[in-house]
């Protein structure tokens, strides 16, 4: 008999969904991150000069999306989409050793 798969951790809690959303942070230092928005018509091709990257699906009832800061709220720079659907994203990340790094030499307090 085998032993009954586990999560190797877990966290319950209790998070206050704003605007439709909740987050997930990567415990990683505050900073500011250049970012690109694109709306393409079709699946543009894939950068392979970044670190990492990962493809999503997103839901969007309008048609527009807004980058959001944490603390700075939505920008009033807005992109066009398409009309209301769903739609396949991708991101990309660079400088994630960086942060890893600033985080470590940052003094505990």
């Amino acid at each position: 008999m085998t032993a009954p798969v586990r999560p190797t951790s877990s966290c319950k809690e209790t998070v206050d969904v704003l605007y439709g959303f909740f987050y997930l942070q990567d415990a990683g230092q505050d900073h500011a991150a250049g970012i690109q928005i694109e709306a393409w018509s079709s699946e543009p091709p894939r950068q392979e000069s970044w670190e990492i990257s990962e493809d999503f699906q997103v839901a969007c009832t309008t048609g527009e999306i807004a980058p959001v800061g944490v603390t700075m709220g939505p920008s009033e720079e807005e992109i066009v989409i398409g009309p209301p659907g769903t739609y396949a994203g991708r991101v990309y990340s660079r400088g994630r050793q960086d942060t890893r790094r600033a985080r470590e030499e940052a003094p505990s307090g």
